[in-house]
């Protein structure tokens, strides 16, 4: 995760010359990100459900 730091400072620390730079590498880091914690969601739907049909 970010844990908070704006695209801006990210923008600042990597150096970058120009936003949209940033904002490619930052936009890529958070849709992974998002497609990671959505993918966890569903296994552990699924686990419970699963759980539930073994008793």
């Amino acid at each position: 995760m970010n844990s908070g730091v704006s695209a801006e400072t990210l923008k600042l620390i990597m150096r970058h010359a120009d936003f949209p730079t940033t904002e490619k590498h930052y936009g890529a880091i958070r849709s992974a990100q998002a497609a990671g914690d959505e993918l966890q969601e569903k296994l552990k739907s699924k686990t419970k459900k699963s759980a539930l049909a073994g008793e």
